[in-house]
């Protein structure tokens, strides 16, 4: 008798949309518990949602990333009760620039992913300074915003290998 190999229950098409989900979920579970504890403790917090978002748009193309970023920037606006304008346009740009940036420029590797998580991050934050000005000195945001984007950096790696080895950065996850 020979023993066939167990399906995937996900599919190989949804794995990676499954895997995103749960990513998603447990950001916006860090970004509400541990971010705050994290910038009094180090004077910069990293956006976990974003992070999630630029990983995975980094991986795909272009339109994903803009859908991707769409999600990430409701989310994050639900989570800070702020209006939907800012952090939706930003978050949407920044997933779109993401996925520009690898469909044009490189091949996503980890190196490349966690330079443009750094770089889409610190774009996202100055879009988002220039659409709604910060309450504090300049000094303070520019150290939170270099301070965010090595967070966001950092955690880039973890999230995209986690990404990866589900099976993002193959033809499979994309929007068509």
């Amino acid at each position: 008798m020979s023993r066939r190999p167990t399906a995937d229950p996900l599919g190989d098409g949804l794995r990676p949309w499954g895997i995103f989900a749960l990513l998603l979920l447990t950001a916006t579970a860090a970004q509400s518990t541990l971010a705050y504890p994290l910038h009094a403790l180090t004077g910069a917090q990293p956006d976990f949602l974003l992070t999630v978002v630029l990983c995975t748009a980094l991986l795909s193309d272009a339109a994903t990333g803009c859908v991707l970023g769409f999600v990430g920037g409701l989310l994050s606006a639900a989570l800070i009760g702020q209006t939907l304008g800012t952090l939706l346009v930003t978050r949407t740009i920044a997933g779109f620039l993401a996925g520009r940036f690898t469909a044009r420029v490189f091949q996503a590797n980890l190196l490349v992913i966690v330079l443009g998580v750094f770089i889409a991050s610190l774009a996202a934050y100055v879009l988002q300074a220039l659409s709604h000005p910060p309450r504090t000195g300049l000094t303070p945001w520019l150290q939170a915003t270099l301070g965010g984007g090595i967070w966001n950096a950092a955690l880039a790696l973890p999230i995209a290998s986690l990404l990866r080895h589900s099976g993002w950065g193959g033809p499979s996850p994309r929007l068509r």
